[in-house]
């Protein structure tokens, strides 16, 4: 049965609610605490996960109170196969996250054991292998961790798609760009990227498409919100639109997008544009319900949750 990788950041997200984003030099109350597992690859696994695809996940916590916890907590979905190594010393990974009441969020990421994880770590790993279909990774790990899980998919079977998501926004290596098939960013990210600001979405076509031609990727997806999900290809492209909520917490939104992409085209068995096209319709679905409910993996929708939201 075809299988997905995930390359897991595993943090623990502790977010607070506020009125509004705090702005330069000012201080403010928070409404309300709370604390959830979180992370990156995590929430992009466990989304991928609840919507009933097959997901063999691998990360990395600290010899600490927080990663054993984290370490219960995933062992209570059902991963294909599950592998969570302990740093020896690096704490595990932490977000602070400020929530306004408009849904909108800044998040401060202290990566700990997550940047521990060592291209040596995945060579050694028999969690990739002819049957994984998908790898999926982001920023939130080393970048020759995830280089060394794309090139040893690709090498087990040719036919491996590999999804990255470069968040936070970092420099992406021509060594990543030449194995990476498919770009999400959003429009922060595909901004620091290019290094510079879109202002029409004409503009970012272009740029996109440029990158495309340069990097030899097949297709980029770039995330905006509410405006919904760009799909470019090198002569191809298409604003697909989000569904229209209120949004409650975004924070874990570019997740699931992401995680239900994967599991969808996963589902589908073969990329083609008409298949990216419906995985993204899909993933749309699945964010706009994320964003309804505070917290991150708490919010990932069922596959009955989004199937019921398409027909409507």
């Amino acid at each position: 049965m075809k299988s997905m990788f995930v390359i897991a950041s595993l943090n623990i997200d502790m977010v607070a609610s506020v009125e509004h984003l705090p702005r330069k030099g000012e201080t403010i109350f928070a409404n309300q605490f709370n604390t959830f597992f979180g992370g990156k690859g995590a929430n992009q696994a466990i989304a991928a996960v609840k919507l009933g695809a097959k997901v063999a996940l691998y990360g990395k916590v600290g010899e600490d109170a927080y990663g054993t916890a984290y370490q219960d907590t995933l062992s209570q979905y059902p991963f294909h196969q599950l592998e969570v190594d302990i740093s020896k010393t690096e704490p595990t990974g932490r977000a602070f996250i400020n929530v306004s009441q408009s849904g909108e969020n800044e998040i401060t990421v202290i990566s700990g054991a997550n940047h521990a994880i060592q291209k040596e770590d995945i060579a050694n790993l028999k969690l990739i292998d002819q049957e994984t279909e998908i790898v999926l990774s982001q920023f939130e790990v080393p970048q020759e961790a995830t280089i060394e899980a794309f090139t040893k998919a690709k090498s087990e079977n040719p036919n491996c798609v590999t999804i990255f998501n470069p968040a936070p926004i970092l420099s992406i290596s021509d060594k990543l760009w030449s194995c990476t098939d498919i770009l999400i960013p959003n429009e922060t990210e595909i901004s620091g990227i290019c290094e510079r600001k879109f202002e029409q979405i004409e503009d970012l076509v272009i740029a996109c498409q440029e990158l495309i031609q340069a990097k030899k990727i097949k297709y980029m997806i770039v995330t905006m919100g509410e405006k919904g999900a760009l799909l470019v290809t090198e002569n191809y492209h298409e604003l697909i639109p989000s569904k229209r909520v209120e949004a409650k917490d975004t924070t874990a939104a570019g997740d699931s997008f992401i995680g239900a992409f994967a599991a969808h085209l996963l589902m589908e068995g073969i990329v083609t544009r008409d298949t990216v096209r419906s995985s993204i319709c899909y993933a749309n679905t699945a964010a706009a319900i994320t964003v309804q409910t505070e917290g991150a993996q708490s919010s990932l929708p069922t596959k009955l949750q989004v199937e019921s939201q398409m027909k409507v």
